[in-house]
């Protein structure tokens, strides 16, 4: 999830919306972090190499 990168300015996290989004198309982000920080990185890695 490309939103992933979007974070909220007084935390630098996400807002809720972002995992209403991950829940609606099917992702389980039960553990809100954890699966943040795997977007994240998932993310990163392909803006890498293209």
């Amino acid at each position: 999830m490309l939103s992933a990168v979007v974070v909220r300015q007084e935390d630098g996290k996400p807002g809720p919306g972002f995992f209403d989004l991950a829940l609606s198309i099917g992702h389980n982000a039960s553990d809100q972090m954890a699966f943040w920080v795997s977007e994240f990185e998932k993310v990163t890695k392909y803006w890498k190499t293209h």
